[in-house]
C-alpha cells in the first residue's frame, strides 16, 4: 500500500478555513446559504447538500434537507412561476433569481424572500449543483411599494392642479357671463316693478336668476376645486356640523338607513363649516345613489393620532360607509378628479368629490377611499384638530346707503360695464366707463369728481390692484370695490391689502353691490366730501 503524505501546515490551513465557514454559516442571520444537487425530471425535487441554519429564522421551519416543503409555503399567486423557473434553471443551467411571498408560520405573515443561484456544469454543460442564497427583502419590498405609491400620488396631483388651473380659467369666463345675464335679469326686473304681479314676463325673468344662481353654484364648486375660493376658517366642534348635515341628509332619504356617531367629548377643527358641509353632503349623496332604494349609510366621527415629523398628532377623522354597489378597483385611482364619475349621463357633474378632496387638502388633511365591488364603498376624511375653542359671533347693523355720486367703472368685457351701469344709473349714480386702467387713469386726469371705483381684478396688461394704485396716485385714497370671477381666494388677499377697499365676487346681484358700496360710505364718510354719496 503506498504510504500517503500529508502536509501538517496544509491541513491546519484547511481546519481553519473550515473553522471560518462554519462561523460565518453560523452567524448569517440575514441570509441562507445552500448548494443543491437538482433532479432535472420534477420541479420540487432535488437534493440538499448544504443549508445554513438561518432557514429556520428566515422561513420559520425546521425540515432543512427537505427540499419540496421549501415549496410548501411559497403563496399561491407566486407557486407556479417559482417551480416553473425552477425545473427550467434545472434543465439548462441558468441562473436563478426570484422574488416570492413565503408564510412565515412564527410571525404569521407573508414574508418576501429573494432567491439567488448559480449552477456548476460538468463537462457536457449538464447542471450538477447549484449554489446559492437566499435572503429577507420584505422591507425593501414595502418601501419600494411605498415609493411607487408615492410617485403615482404625485402623478395624480400633478393632475389634477393642471385640472384645477383649466377649471379656474372656465370658472372665471363663465362667471363674467352669468354676470350679463344675472344683471340684465335684475334690470329688466326692475323696470317691471308697478307692473301686475303676473306679468307674463316676471316668471321667466325670475327663472333666469334662479337659474344663474345654479350656474354660480357650479362655478363655485370649481372654484373651490381650483382652490380659487376663498374660506372662511373658524374653530367648530365638529360633532355638531356632522350632526346637523346628516340630518338634514337624512330628511331627504326616507328610504334608507341612516346612523350617526359621534364622540362624547367635543371635537375642536378649524375650518369653514359651510365648505365642510358640501363634502360631507357630497359623500352622503354618492352613498345614497350607490345604494338605490334601500340600504345602510353609516356616518362615524372620532379621532386618530397620525405621525408628524415632531412626534404624534391627533386628527379628526371621519368615516361615511354604505353597502351600495361598491365602485371596481379600475376607477378608484379617478375617483377624485373633476368631471369624472361613475353615475350615468345627467346624473352627476364630476365635480362633487373633485371639491371634497380638494376642500379636505386645504384644511390640512385627507380624503381617501376604499370599495368592495358587491359590498360598499367607505370615505375617510382625517382633518387636523385643535386646542382652540370657537368664538361667539357678534352681529352688526347692516349700512345704508344714498343714491347720488359718481362711480368709475373699470371692466375689459363690454357686456358688464353695459349691465352694471345700467344696474348704477338706476339707482341714481352718475356712471363713468372705463375699458382698461389707461382710460381709468385718463377719466380723472379729465378733472371729474369720482366718489367710488369698481375695478375688475383681471384685465389685460395688469391687475385690478394696480389700477387702483395709479387711481390713487392721481386721486389719494380714493375708495375702491374690485371684482372677480376667480371667486375669493387670491385676490381678496390682494384687496386686503389696500386700505379703503373691498371685494366683490361675480357674479354678483344689484343688492350685494349696494351693500359693498353702503359699507364704504360708512365707513369713510366722514374723510369725504359731506356732499357724496
Amino acid at each position: 500500500m503506498a504510504k500517503v503524505s500529508i502536509d501538517a501546515e496544509a491541513l491546519a490551513r484547511l481546519e481553519r478555513k473550515a473553522a471560518e465557514l462554519d462561523a460565518f454559516m453560523a452567524s448569517s442571520k440575514s441570509f441562507v446559504a445552500y448548494r443543491l444537487r437538482p433532479d432535472p425530471s420534477q420541479q420540487t425535487a432535488g437534493h440538499v447538500d448544504f443549508v445554513s441554519d438561518s432557514l429556520r429564522d428566515i422561513f420559520g421551519v425546521d425540515t432543512l434537507y427537505d427540499f419540496a416543503s421549501w415549496f410548501a409555503g411559497i403563496h399561491p399567486d407566486d407557486v407556479e412561476r417559482v417551480m416553473t423557473r425552477n425545473a427550467h434553471c434545472a434543465q439548462t443551467g441558468e441562473p436563478f433569481s426570484e422574488i416570492m411571498r413565503i408564510w412565515h408560520p412564527g410571525k404569521e405573515e407573508w414574508r418576501h424572500i429573494h432567491a439567488i443561484s448559480n449552477a456548476t456544469l460538468d463537462d457536457e454543460g449538464v447542471p450538477q449543483h447549484f449554489c446559492g442564497v437566499m435572503t429577507d427583502v420584505t422591507e425593501l419590498q414595502q418601501a419600494q411599494a411605498q415609493r411607487e405609491s408615492l410617485a403615482t400620488q404625485l402623478q395624480q396631483a400633478q393632475r389634477m392642479e393642471s385640472l384645477g388651473t383649466l377649471a379656474s380659467g372656465i370658472a372665471h369666463d363663465f362667471n363674467n357671463v352669468l354676470m350679463g345675464i344675472s344683471g340684465n335679469a335684475a334690470v329688466a326686473l326692475t323696470e317691471l316693478e308697478g307692473s301686475p304681479t303676473d306679468h307674463p314676463a316676471r316668471e321667466a325673468l325670475e327663472s333666469v336668476e334662479a337659474q344663474v344662481r345654479s350656474g354660480a353654484a357650479l362655478t363655485r364648486q370649481l372654484l373651490g376645486y381650483a382652490r380659487r375660493d376663498a374660506v372662511e376658517e373658524r374653530v367648530v366642534d365638529l360633532r355638531d356640523v356632522v350632526e346637523a348635515t346628516v340630518s338634514t341628509y337624512a330628511r331627504t332619504r326616507t328610504n334608507i338607513q341612516v346612523s350617526v356617531n359621534t364622540p362624547d367629548a367635543p371635537l375642536y377643527v378649524k375650518l369653514d363649516p359651510h365648505a365642510f358641509e358640501q363634502v360631507l353632503l357630497n359623500l352622503c349623496v354618492n352613498a345614497g345613489d350607490a345604494m338605490g332604494d334601500q340600504g345602510l349609510l353609516q356616518v362615524r366621527l372620532g379621532h386618530t393620532t397620525v405621525p408628524t415629523p415632531s412626534g404624534e398628532a391627533v386628527h379628526a377623522r371621519l368615516e361615511v360607509e354604505d353597502n351600495g354597489s361598491g365602485i371596481e378597483p379600475e376607477l378608484l385611482s379617478r375617483i377624485f378628479e373633476p368631471f369624472f364619475t361613475t353615475k350615468p349621463r345627467g346624473r352627476g357633474t364630476g365635480l362633487g368629490l373633485a371639491m371634497a378632496y380638494r376642500i379636505v387638502r386645504n384644511f390640512g388633511g385627507v380624503l381617501s377611499v376604499s370599495s368592495i365591488v358587491g359590498t360598499g364603498t367607505t370615505f375617510v376624511a382625517e382633518i387636523p384638530t385643535t386646542s382652540d375653542t370657537p368664538k361667539l359671533a357678534t352681529s352688526a347693523s347692516r349700512p345704508t346707503i344714498a343714491s347720488t355720486g359718481t362711480i368709475l367703472l373699470v371692466d375689459d368685457e363690454p357686456a358688464i360695464l353695459q349691465v352694471v351701469s345700467r344696474i348704477l344709473a338706476g339707482r341714481g349714480f352718475t356712471v363713468l366707463q372705463a375699458s382698461s386702467g389707461d382710460a381709468a387713469i385718463a377719466a380723472l386726469d379729465d378733472g371729474v369728481s369720482v366718489d367710488v371705483a369698481v375695478v375688475d381684478m383681471t384685465m389685460p396688461g395688469e391687475t385690478g390692484v394696480e389700477v387702483v394704485e395709479r387711481l390713487r396716485a392721481v386721486r389719494p385714497n380714493l375708495p375702491a370695490i374690485l371684482t372677480s370671477g376667480f371667486g375669493r381666494s387670491t385676490d381678496l388677499r390682494e384687496v386686503e391689502s389696500l386700505t379703503a377697499a373691498r371685494f366683490l365676487a361675480k357674479p354678483f346681484s344689484p343688492d350685494e353691490l349696494f351693500d359693498q358700496l353702503g359699507e364704504l360710505d360708512a365707513k369713510h364718510s366722514r374723510s369725504r366730501d359731506p356732499q357724496a354719496f
